[in-house]
């Protein structure tokens, strides 16, 4: 017995997010999985004792490492430096919290 075809799957439908137009509902959830994944990282090189330097140089080696391995549109995706600098300096304060500030 075989599975269903593609023609037979339904679809998720278009879940619209106020203040995301056209932005569907799995495509934030999963933006946020890899904010939280990347936040964790600059945290982990931080208690390490890596310079925000290094821990830019680490993250968008391994983001090339991914998107050349499983492919994706344009190239890969990096991050830059002052955001790792922003975490950095919210460590130094204390704030170990991976969540985006109420009162940036």
């Amino acid at each position: 017995m075989s599975g269903p075809t593609n023609d037979q799957i339904p679809k998720k439908p278009y879940i619209p997010i106020p203040g995301f137009p056209g932005e569907r509902e799995e495509n934030l959830l999963e933006k946020a999985a890899k904010s939280f994944s990347i936040r964790f990282t600059i945290l982990s090189d931080f208690k390490e004792g890596l310079t925000a330097k290094q821990t830019v140089a680490k993250i968008n080696k391994n983001l090339a490492d991914i998107h050349e391995k499983f492919g994706g549109p344009g190239d890969a995706p990096t991050i830059e430096l002052h955001l790792v600098q922003y975490w950095f300096k919210r460590f130094l304060t204390g704030d170990h919290s991976l969540t985006d500030c109420a009162n940036p």
